[in-house]
């Protein structure tokens, strides 16, 4: 993505010390490899994410449909 992004903003480069600028160094992947997995465990396995929130949200969806009801504004049903 960085290469495609240099090459759109800055076109062909033309000085050498541009063009010797590598995408990502050995320290940056060290960084961005735990949130690649943290992301990819999130799209394998969402519910070990969700499970500790659900109560929450339950909680809010439930106070949201007694505020809508006590305003007298319809809803579609929900399962």
């Amino acid at each position: 993505m960085l290469y495609l992004y240099r090459r759109v903003i800055f076109g062909t480069l033309t000085r050498a010390d541009l063009r010797n600028i590598l995408d990502l160094s050995p320290r940056e992947k060290a960084i961005f490899a735990p949130l690649l997995l943290l992301m990819l465990w999130m799209g394998i396995y969402p519910s070990s994410f969700l499970r500790p929130i659900r109560a929450s949200v339950d909680h809010i969806v439930a106070q949201v449909h007694a505020a809508t009801d006590a305003a007298g504004l319809r809803r579609a049903s929900l399962p």
